[in-house]
């Protein structure tokens, strides 16, 4: 022990002589000159005057560098913090194992796919370069860093940014209010970039009028049969698609050209991709739709702040959203489908399907990889007939946590709930008003029973579900109107500040309940008390000085 110990220090004492600097004397002599100096002027009242003005100076400096200017700082505060949960080929090192593993179906199937994803194929390629080429390692160590370093600085847009932005859905078989509330709340926060809809081949002159009119690319489908129909019993006598009356079945054997292979609510996302990739036979498209794209549902969507404006969060890479905590793929939505087709279950934060957020380069990617594995799903007896129009989420979750969506361009992050550019807001809605209802249906039951003097199974149901669902939500103390109907004038609100979801205007918060969302998605599960609202508001939301005067006068 006694010679290990000896060792042991002997060489810590050659260490130490040896990282020793040459310079180490006249190092010490600089140290000792600037220790009198400093011990001079604290001494000095001149010298502590000098050094007040010194920190002075640098605490304006030091502020004025970080302070927030509302240029979306807030949302950079997340971003920043978060850079590290960018997941990228280069971040992870994807290796040529993993991009096959992630293209292969969980039967080893393998299909004529119209359209391969070219980003599995060079992911697989950089990392065999990266693995061989010392040149290869350091530049992509460098440009590594450089995104680091991109990150890490507050990124905004520019007055220009949303101009050549885009915002994309399909939109097959809707009536005019539905446009012209994603419409129209789009182009009232003053987005002047491009609006691209694939709507029904025969959409009513009206619906078609009034696009044109917000310079919305219209772009028609045409309807054809499927080759693999989700749930062939539907049309198993030859019956014609517009006699299937539930809507959820028709979609389920209806689809869309060139996409017969795929049922319509997935054929949205190679269709989409393509729409993106011609941008209304633009001759530079790559110019005209090149900046961030917006990928949406439309039906539940509602624009409060343009996504794009120069106040909006930067948009890097690929951004897919998360719904509210409560809401996880265990839910049967991913969980069965996921189970079944490949044999995993994740116990995961539920990523939204109906929005995603991102340059064009990774939404191109993204895209792709959504119809390559869709197809490999088609291919498969086990994935490709699930009876639900919701497994396009089973997939998008799917792709993101087995790792597929991490060779797109910018890598991938996944947004919590209420931040960033989406504010997901269907989950929480319906657990408020089922919880609004239920507390409501209690109220109305036990008032009509002491009234009438009946039993509790002579109550009248129906009356009862309709008294609870036209009650609007509860004002906080303090709101004005809360004791009136959702559709008074003098009602401001639509949910209490005591919720923590909108300010007092009615308007949806991020979760620093500070700043307004900029895009609310499934806003329909609050009911009917937010419709009145908005209806109420129609004309600051969505509708145009012109539509009130026509209202008016009809």
């Amino acid at each position: 022990m006694n010679v290990n110990h000896n060792i042991n220090n002997n060489t810590t004492a050659n260490d130490s002589r040896r990282r020793q600097h040459p310079h180490s004397s006249l190092l010490t002599r600089s140290s000792n000159v600037i220790a009198k100096i400093i011990n001079n002027l604290f001494r000095n009242k001149y010298g502590l005057l000098f050094l007040n003005i010194l920190l002075l100076i640098f605490m304006f400096t030091f502020r004025n560098g970080i302070g927030g200017d509302g240029d979306g700082s807030e949302y950079n505060d997340y971003n920043n913090n978060n850079n590290n949960n960018i997941r990228s080929s280069s971040s992870l090192s994807l290796s040529a194992s993993a991009a096959a593993a992630a293209a292969t179906s969980a039967e080893g199937v393998k299909s004529d796919l119209p359209c391969v994803p070219v980003t599995t194929t060079t992911a697989t390629t950089a990392t065999a370069t990266e693995s061989t080429n010392d040149d290869d390692d350091a530049t992509t160590t460098a440009t590594a860093t450089d995104k680091n370093n991109k990150n890490n600085k507050v990124n905004n847009n520019d007055e220009n940014t949303h101009k050549t932005a885009t915002v994309m859905a399909m939109a097959t078989n809707y009536g005019l209010t539905d446009y012209q509330k994603f419409v129209g709340s789009l182009r009232k926060t003053g987005f002047g970039g491009n609006i691209i809809l694939a709507v029904a081949p025969n959409l009513p002159l009206e619906e078609e009028i009034y696009l044109k009119s917000k310079n919305v690319i219209i772009k028609k489908v045409e309807y054809v049969k499927c080759s693999n129909p989700a749930n062939p019993n539907l049309i198993k006598d030859n019956i014609k698609l517009d006699e299937i009356e539930n809507h959820h079945d028709r979609e389920l054997v209806t689809c869309i050209k060139p996409y017969p292979k795929l049922k319509h609510r997935w054929a949205r996302f190679p269709l989409l991709r393509d729409y993106l990739l011609e941008c209304d036979n633009h001759p530079k498209p790559e110019i005209q739709c090149g900046g961030p794209v917006l990928v949406t549902d439309l039906a539940d969507t509602i624009f409060q702040r343009n996504p794009f404006g120069i106040d909006a969060p930067y948009v890097d890479g690929l951004q897919v959203f998360e719904e509210f905590h409560t809401i996880r793929t265990t839910n049967w939505l991913t969980d069965w489908p996921i189970g079944d087709c490949k044999g995993v279950h994740y116990d995961e934060p539920m990523l939204c399907s109906g929005t995603t957020v991102g340059t064009r380069l990774a939404i191109i990617d993204y895209l792709n990889i959504m119809e390559y594995e869709m197809n490999i799903w088609m291919s498969s007896s086990v994935c490709c007939c699930f009876q639900t129009n919701g497994d396009d989420q089973s997939i998008h979750n799917y792709i993101y946590y087995n790792h597929q969506l991490d060779i797109v361009h910018g890598g991938v992050k996944a947004i919590p709930n209420r931040y960033g550019l989406i504010n997901t807001a269907g989950a929480q809605g319906s657990l408020i008003l089922d919880s609004h209802l239920d507390s409501r249906k209690k109220y109305y039951k036990e008032i009509y029973n002491k009234i009438e003097n009946k039993n509790e199974t002579d109550t009248n149901t129906k009356s009862i579900q309709d008294k609870a669902y036209n009650d609007p939500f509860d004002l906080s103390r303090d709101e004005d109107g809360k004791e009136l109907h959702s559709n008074d004038p003098k009602r401001k609100n639509w949910l209490g500040l005591h919720y923590g979801l909108t300010d007092d205007q009615g308007y949806f918060l991020n979760y620093n309940l500070l700043n307004r969302s900029f895009v609310i998605h499934q806003y329909d599960r609050y009911g009917h008390s937010l419709g009145d609202w908005m209806y109420k508001n129609r004309y600051t939301l969505y509708l145009d000085k012109e539509e009130e005067e026509e209202e008016e006068e009809e």
